[in-house]
Protein backbone atom coordinates (compact mmCIF):
# COMPACT_ATOMS: atom_id res chain seq x y z
CA UNK A 1 0.00 0.00 0.00
CA UNK A 2 1.86 3.25 -0.98
CA UNK A 3 2.44 5.63 1.62
CA UNK A 4 -0.49 8.29 2.78
CA UNK A 5 0.61 11.74 1.68
CA UNK A 6 -0.22 14.56 4.79
CA UNK A 7 -1.59 17.59 3.56
CA UNK A 8 0.05 20.81 5.25
CA UNK A 9 -3.16 21.17 7.17
CA UNK A 10 -2.92 18.00 8.78
CA UNK A 11 -1.33 18.31 11.84
CA UNK A 12 1.70 15.77 12.86
CA UNK A 13 1.00 12.76 15.45
CA UNK A 14 3.29 10.26 16.38
CA UNK A 15 2.01 8.50 13.71
CA UNK A 16 3.59 10.75 11.43
CA UNK A 17 6.22 9.89 9.33
CA UNK A 18 8.72 12.52 8.88
CA UNK A 19 12.19 13.41 7.47
CA UNK A 20 14.59 16.24 6.53
CA UNK A 21 13.25 18.64 3.56
CA UNK A 22 15.76 18.08 0.92
CA UNK A 23 16.51 21.50 -0.29
CA UNK A 24 18.13 23.35 2.82
CA UNK A 25 21.18 23.23 3.28
CA UNK A 26 22.91 22.56 6.90
CA UNK A 27 25.94 22.41 8.59
CA UNK A 28 27.49 21.56 12.12
CA UNK A 29 28.89 25.08 14.21
CA UNK A 30 30.19 23.81 17.35
CA UNK A 31 27.73 21.52 19.42
CA UNK A 32 24.74 22.68 16.93
CA UNK A 33 23.55 22.55 13.49
CA UNK A 34 22.85 25.35 11.08
CA UNK A 35 19.95 25.14 8.34
CA UNK A 36 19.84 27.68 5.07
CA UNK A 37 17.48 27.82 2.86
CA UNK A 38 18.68 29.68 -0.47
CA UNK A 39 14.88 29.57 -1.84
CA UNK A 40 13.22 31.25 1.42
CA UNK A 41 16.31 33.31 1.79
CA UNK A 42 16.91 32.34 5.82
CA UNK A 43 18.75 30.25 8.76
CA UNK A 44 18.38 28.52 11.56
CA UNK A 45 20.21 27.62 14.39
CA UNK A 46 18.69 24.16 15.68
CA UNK A 47 20.22 24.12 19.17
CA UNK A 48 21.38 20.96 21.06
CA UNK A 49 18.45 19.51 21.30
CA UNK A 50 16.89 20.61 18.07
CA UNK A 51 20.31 19.05 16.78
CA UNK A 52 19.41 15.78 17.95
CA UNK A 53 16.18 15.46 16.00
CA UNK A 54 17.71 16.96 13.11
CA UNK A 55 20.14 13.79 13.16
CA UNK A 56 17.35 11.56 13.70
CA UNK A 57 15.09 12.66 11.35
CA UNK A 58 18.15 12.27 8.57
CA UNK A 59 15.81 9.25 6.92
CA UNK A 60 12.44 8.87 7.07
CA UNK A 61 11.03 7.94 10.68
CA UNK A 62 7.86 8.00 12.62
CA UNK A 63 7.41 10.57 15.24
CA UNK A 64 6.78 7.87 18.00
CA UNK A 65 10.24 6.73 17.21
CA UNK A 66 12.39 10.29 17.48
CA UNK A 67 10.62 10.74 20.83
CA UNK A 68 11.02 6.95 22.17
CA UNK A 69 14.83 7.46 21.12
CA UNK A 70 14.64 10.92 22.99
CA UNK A 71 13.68 9.47 26.02
CA UNK A 72 16.54 6.93 25.98
CA UNK A 73 19.32 9.92 25.69
CA UNK A 74 17.46 12.14 27.90
CA UNK A 75 15.44 12.20 31.37
CA UNK A 76 11.96 13.70 30.24
CA UNK A 77 9.04 12.06 30.77
CA UNK A 78 6.88 10.63 27.70
CA UNK A 79 4.25 13.19 27.79
CA UNK A 80 6.44 16.63 27.65
CA UNK A 81 8.60 14.93 25.39
CA UNK A 82 6.05 14.05 22.75
CA UNK A 83 4.86 17.27 22.70
CA UNK A 84 8.04 19.45 22.92
CA UNK A 85 9.03 17.26 19.50
CA UNK A 86 5.41 17.72 17.92
CA UNK A 87 5.97 21.53 18.49
CA UNK A 88 9.72 21.58 17.03
CA UNK A 89 8.51 19.46 14.07
CA UNK A 90 6.11 21.65 12.53
CA UNK A 91 8.04 24.88 13.12
CA UNK A 92 10.42 23.06 10.52
CA UNK A 93 7.45 22.08 8.40
CA UNK A 94 6.23 25.76 9.01
CA UNK A 95 10.13 26.91 7.51
CA UNK A 96 10.33 24.29 4.55
CA UNK A 97 12.59 22.38 6.16
CA UNK A 98 10.79 18.68 7.33
CA UNK A 99 8.80 16.91 4.91
CA UNK A 100 6.21 14.39 5.99
CA UNK A 101 6.03 11.70 4.07
CA UNK A 102 2.73 9.47 5.67
CA UNK A 103 2.11 7.25 8.60
CA UNK A 104 2.32 4.36 9.89
CA UNK A 105 -0.30 2.09 10.33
Amino acid sequence: MPPQVIQDGDALTPASVVARSSEPASARLDDEIVTMSVRRGSYSALGTTGTRVWELIEEPVAVAAVVDRLRAEYDVDEATCRADVLAFLEELRREELLEVTGARR
